[in-house]
């Protein structure tokens, strides 16, 4: 299992964005924590998925009026732009986020402090005309060392999805679907050395998988079907490997076991040395599949 800092509690979320100057009026920003959402803007004309654009006109009205903060007479606000302030948040929504960015610990990286105004003054040296999108995430924990809050970068997985999809949701409660992924399991393997190669991956819309073999000294090629509870024998003993002290490998290594997760497009690869593969390979030929 990785290591990793374990910052307590999740009490707070600070999301800015925007899809850049391709997307026009595609700014959000909010902030929400464990009882309300501090603030939020967003502009009411913008869609940001299809539930939002079929949505009735006058339920988007009283959904943006929930804590909405309205300019002065003599105060200049773009038009059309909505601020909200100490609107309430769902609990179970809230229960969502929480549970999601626990599941992400162990990929969360701290980064350095950046700001909105940051990227625009990088793009302007830079003479980048099409860019203005951003994705700026801050993250608060309350542990037994106190309240801590630092910049993360914008984790590469699927469950970003979701976190997203939350972070909408709690401002415009239209029923999405989160598209939850629930507890991380390992849905697919590659073994891969100069001499053979087992791979076992799901076959896409179905509940069985493909098991691949090249291996010269056994059988040649071959593939075939197994069901979910054959896999998941081979899944509980990967499962107990300790890699924690493996580097990182690549596609291109001679000797990798390849990983996939359900919240993960791609795998992550180990490279490990020759016995431990050998010894993993006896245990797949072991098993008589």
């Amino acid at each position: 299992m990785n290591e990793y800092k374990d910052y307590g509690r999740l009490v707070g979320v600070k999301y800015e964005s925007s899809g850049g100057s391709m997307n026009f009026h595609s700014e959000f920003d909010i902030e929400v924590n464990t009882s309300e959402i501090v603030y939020t803007t967003y502009y009411e004309n913008y869609y940001f998925d299809d539930l939002e654009g079929e949505a009735d006109e006058a339920k988007l009205a009283e959904l943006d009026g929930v804590g909405r903060v309205y300019p002065k007479e003599d105060e200049w606000v773009d038009e059309g732009l909505v601020e909200r302030r100490h609107a309430p948040v769902s609990s179970e929504l809230w229960q969502v986020l929480a549970e999601e960015f626990e599941y992400l610990k162990p990929e969360l990286a701290e980064c350095k402090e950046t700001t909105r105004e940051d990227v625009w003054k990088w793009e302007h040296e830079n003479e980048v005309l099409d860019g203005g999108d951003y994705s700026l995430l801050h993250l608060t924990w309350e542990s037994d060392a106190g309240i801590y809050t630092a910049q993360f970068r914008i984790p590469s997985s699927r469950r970003w999805s979701t976190i997203h999809e939350t972070l909408h949701e709690m401002v415009r409660p239209l029923g999405r679907d989160l598209r939850r992924i629930g507890e991380k399991q390992l849905v697919e393997m590659l073994l891969s050395t100069t001499r053979y190669s087992y791979q076992i991956t799901p076959v896409h819309g179905e509940a069985s998988y493909y098991f691949f073999i090249h291996d010269e000294a056994y059988s040649g090629s071959k593939s075939k079907r197994l069901t979910p509870e054959q896999w998941y024998v081979v899944r509980d003993h990967l499962n107990t490997l300790d890699l924690s002290d493996v580097k990182q490998g690549a596609y291109s290594d001679r000797y990798y076991l390849r990983f996939t997760y359900n919240d993960h497009e791609s795998g992550l690869y180990y490279l490990i040395d020759p016995k431990t593969e050998d010894r993993i390979r006896a245990f797949i030929l072991s098993l008589g599949y």
